[in-house]
């Protein structure tokens, strides 16, 4: 008796961790857009946004060519504080590690605290001529004369400088504690993290548009429209495709890397060979990175029209156009779809918060009394 009681009890265990896992391992279905979109919260700034907007998660940051920079908390969708740089800001916050930098047009980095505190500032003697780039403690920028830039985030300190002696063509990049950037004539440097020279690698031509890594690939086009991937360990190209410039950045899923082009082309190409899963024609070409909702990707033109697509095969799901013109890439956060937009007319620039159609709700049938 005693041992079919233990039986049963083990077999009631065994049921219970299996249901456990199937719960704890059940993956969420995918949070979509649906149309039409409609307008949730708009938070009016002062000028025109540099670059894009920039996110940790819990906020959302911009800056505007007048000098401004706006963090919006991303739960109550109201502005946190604002700051006012000593010069318009060229672009967009460098978000990480509970600081805030802005490049500004005197070529002057000003660090902020999470809350919008100066934490010190460094004015450059050479033009700032890539994004500022935050990487574990430090920041990594190019200056005019063809050098990369290595500062103690904490202190605003010069680390090191690394001189190409050719133009720099891209901002940098990090893979393995190394530091990669493209330089002319197609050449990727690979710098240690103390900012030496470790390794050259020679594709040929001129880079069009960033540099982009992920995983243990590399991600570049060519000036002649050239796009390719490199794997990084063994400095082998593993495959390229004609597709024209990269206009931004690209992002990835576990199969395709999507990306926009010169020519007004969104593309989803597989990772793996770089076969051309799907491709459309925009209406107006774009400057700004999509981004992924869900099973769907989503992308800001340069007009007022904000566009999203079936990640599988890219069949349209539906447009949005907003009142001002896009400057910003879509960013998603907790459900809701932040854009950012101007005015050239009032001078005046937006932060737009999007939310989806909500769901239609079930007919509940009528009743019927008892028949007589």
């Amino acid at each position: 008796m005693k041992t079919i009681v233990r039986l049963i009890l083990a077999s009631a265990g065994i049921l219970a961790l299996v249901s456990c896992s199937l719960v704890f391992h059940k993956k969420p279905a995918p949070l979509n857009l649906t149309f039409p979109l409609l307008e949730d919260s708009r938070l009016e700034i002062d000028g025109e946004i540099s670059d894009g907007l920039r996110t940790d998660g819990a906020r959302v940051y911009a800056a505007t060519k007048k000098g401004w920079v706006y963090a919006v908390d991303a739960n109550s969708k109201k502005i946190a504080w604002k700051f006012a740089a000593k010069a318009p800001v060229v672009s967009f916050p460098s978000v990480g590690s509970g600081r805030i930098v802005l490049a500004d047009k005197e070529n002057r980095l000003t660090c902020l605290s999470a809350e919008g505190k100066s934490l010190w500032e460094k004015k450059l003697a050479e033009a700032i001529t890539s994004e500022v780039v935050q990487n574990a403690d430090k920041l990594f920028f190019t200056i005019a004369d063809a050098s990369l830039i290595a500062l103690d985030a904490a202190s605003g300190n010069e680390d090191w400088r690394f001189t190409a002696g050719e133009a720099i063509q891209t901002g940098p990049v990090f893979w393995n504690h190394q530091i990669l950037i493209g330089t002319a004539g197609g050449k990727i440097r690979f710098l240690t993290a103390f900012g030496q020279l470790g390794s050259t690698f020679e594709i040929g031509g001129s880079f069009a548009g960033p540099l982009f890594v992920d995983a243990n690939k590399l991600y570049f086009t060519l000036d002649n429209g050239t796009f390719i991937c490199l794997a990084l360990a063994s400095k082998r190209i593993l495959w390229k495709i004609r597709t024209g410039s990269l206009t931004a950045l690209p992002v990835t899923d576990d199969e395709r890397i999507y990306f926009a082009t010169s020519n007004r082309t969104l593309f989803g190409l597989n990772k793996e060979n770089g076969n051309l899963d799907w491709w459309r024609i925009l209406t107006a070409r774009t400057s700004f990175k999509p981004a992924i909702v869900g099973e769907q990707i989503a992308a800001s033109l340069s007009s007022s029209t904000l566009v999203v697509y079936r990640k599988e095969n890219g069949e349209p799901v539906g447009i949005f156009n907003a009142d001002d013109a896009h400057k910003s890439e879509p960013v998603y956060i907790g459900g809701y779809l932040w854009i950012g937009t101007f005015n050239p007319e009032t001078s005046k620039g937006a932060i737009v918060v999007l939310k989806s159609q909500p769901p239609k709700a079930a007919a509940v049938p009528k009743k019927e009394g008892p028949k007589k």
